[in-house]
């Protein structure tokens, strides 16, 4: 039986046939039957992916830590080999701040960051080992702290090795003040 098989006559028929199906396929498998081939299966790649992440961690404000929660949604695209080569995305983050006088809880004010995000596929051969580099946008939000209320800000991101997302920002507040942020996130 494999010496019926001729490579060179597989490669002429999978050449000759379906040309449009080969090119969005990645892997094509084809059988024999009476001396003729076919086509088997194809395995088609995935061009785009929608991932939602929610997370939680720790993030830098100025001087002030708080801890971190919120989600991102992101549109992935792939290429024919369905390896994500880059991303668009939207992210919401609250940073809650304890108040306290006197060593008691006086109360808890809230930060929301509300972020567009880009990133690409520093390693776009595989898909197991995706690491992304990207830059993000936005603004913040608070009711409580005046300063957070309505600043710009924008950064840079990077998701890859390890379970860790991390993310450093400048945000500018209303008052032209500079401020620094620096977020790890968990995405579960």
């Amino acid at each position: 039986m494999l010496g019926e098989v001729s490579i060179n006559d597989a490669i002429r028929f999978a050449k000759t046939n379906n040309k449009t199906e080969l090119k969005r396929s990645y892997k094509v498998e084809l059988s024999m039957e009476n001396n003729t081939y076919k086509f088997d299966k194809r395995t088609q790649g995935h061009f785009g992916s929608v991932e939602l992440a929610p997370a939680f961690g720790v993030g830098l404000l100025g001087n002030t830590f708080a801890p971190v929660f919120g989600a991102d949604i992101w549109l992935q695209f792939s290429n024919k080999y369905s390896v994500s080569q880059y991303k668009i995305g939207l992210a919401l983050t609250a940073f809650p701040f304890v108040n306290s006088v006197g060593g008691e809880i006086s109360s808890v004010s809230f930060v929301r960051s509300y972020d567009l995000k880009f990133a690409f596929n520093m390693n776009s051969k595989k898909n197991e080992e995706s690491q992304w580099l990207g830059i993000q946008g936005g603004f913040t939000n608070s009711n409580e702290i005046k300063s957070f209320n309505n600043a710009y800000k924008f950064g840079l991101l990077y998701e890859g090795k390890g379970p860790f997302n991390y993310s450093i920002d400048v945000i500018k507040d209303a008052s032209k003040n500079t401020l620094y942020g620096f977020t790890v996130k968990l995405p579960f």
